[in-house]
């Protein structure tokens, strides 16, 4: 698989990860490195899309589908939106197998 996404640094010391125009969150790190990260609602709307990231920031693996679309938008605390920019679309690039 090898893929790519965006991390995101939030408040505080914690990031998010943009794969596929949908937003994970860290689960925890594995003894030799490779991290599993859970779909944002995972809690709020039991979805049981996870994926795994080696050391380098890369998808290794993902596990399970999304049971919703993904989010255009964030609404922070405070009331604040911020949209989601969608990620490239390399399917159409020479390199992308």
């Amino acid at each position: 698989m090898n893929a790519e996404g965006i991390f995101i640094n939030t408040r505080g010391n914690s990031k998010l990860f943009i794969y596929q125009n949908h937003t994970f969150r860290f689960m925890y790190k594995k003894a030799y490195g490779s991290q599993l990260w859970y779909c944002w609602y995972f809690f709020s709307r039991c979805c049981p899309a996870k994926l795994r990231i080696n050391n380098a920031g890369k998808v290794t693996e993902s596990i399970g589908r999304h049971n919703h679309d993904p989010p255009t938008c964030w609404m922070t605390p405070d009331g604040k939106t911020y949209s989601l920019p969608p990620l490239p679309d390399k399917s159409n690039t020479p390199n992308n197998v």
